[in-house]
């Protein structure tokens, strides 16, 4: 949760909570733990999330990953190496950061319509509408995500709608002005 609000990388989340519970450990007197199997290979870069050609790249290296998993899944077991073994069983973290990203890619490549303010008790937040956006999940998603009560997502998505309506009549109007 804290890595989450933190807004760190979640393959970094894994290794400090290792640490963390390995000092809770230490200073709780308990007996040292062999030290955690180490990562092979170069540790995966942390990339900026508003580069749009990063996170596209970074899509396309996990994409290939799992294309690679899929392949190593067909053969047998006694035919991989520590390695395989090991790409094999990273398969669920790959899968979660290659669908978190491609998230954070679509909501780069489809910029806000409109921007809503919403009062909360912890302040205001910010409720950005994409085209193809639905009002209602994504009230849902707000409330969730900012611990709001469940009787807020109707008129929350009902005032949605009801701007979005208006900003398109709006539009609508300054079209019609400018062709006259």
């Amino acid at each position: 949760r804290f890595c989450k609000e933190q807004h760190l990388d979640m393959p970094l989340a894994v290794p400090l909570a290792e640490r963390m519970e390995q000092r809770l450990r230490l200073s709780n007197g308990e007996e040292k733990q062999p030290p955690v199997s180490k990562r092979h290979g170069p540790k995966p870069k942390v990339i900026d999330l508003g580069d749009k050609d990063a996170v596209r790249r970074r899509v396309r290296a996990l994409q290939k990953k799992l294309r690679e998993i899929e392949k190593l899944r067909s053969l047998h077991d006694s035919a991989l190496d520590q390695l395989q073994r090991e790409k094999l069983a990273s398969e669920r973290e790959v899968r979660s950061q290659c669908i978190n990203l491609e998230r954070e890619l679509d909501l780069l490549e489809r910029l806000p319509t409109m921007v809503f303010d919403v009062e909360t008790d912890s302040g205001i937040r910010y409720l950005e509408f994409r085209e193809g956006d639905d009002c209602l999940e994504l009230a849902q998603r707000f409330c969730e995500d900012h611990q709001l009560d469940d009787d807020l997502v109707e008129p929350l998505a009902d005032h949605m709608e009801q701007k979005l309506r208006e900003q398109e009549l709006e539009k609508a109007c300054q079209q019609a002005d400018g062709e006259e």
